[in-house]
């Protein structure tokens, strides 16, 4: 595989598994703040959701359940700079993988 081609290849990948983990984990953060844990399968569902990507999703939490009002908007941010954070990363050991190939 050449390094161009292993870099695509990780650039890609890399990105659709960061959108993937931390969007499913935002959107169960803003969930579980929602009128949606009335419903108890639905509860279950976003708590589980919330610990499998709480490694992405910890700081946002505490956003959330600690602030005030704009809470929401500066818990959406910082999730923002967290799924770049992550992209990087995942870009990184991914490249390092690919590259080995």
């Amino acid at each position: 595989m050449e390094i161009e081609e292993a870099e695509e290849l990780a650039r890609k990948n890399s990105f659709y598994i960061s959108v993937l983990y931390v969007g499913i984990g935002t959107v169960a953060l803003f969930a579980s703040t929602s009128s949606a844990m009335k419903n108890e399968i639905l509860s279950i569902i976003i708590l589980l959701v919330d610990v499998v990507t709480i490694p992405v999703c910890f700081i946002g939490f505490g956003i959330l359940y600690g602030g005030g009002k704009g809470a929401g908007m500066f818990a959406f941010i910082v999730q923002i700079g967290v799924f770049l954070l992550f992209w990087y990363i995942m870009y990184r050991y991914l490249l390092k993988r690919y590259k080995k190939r």
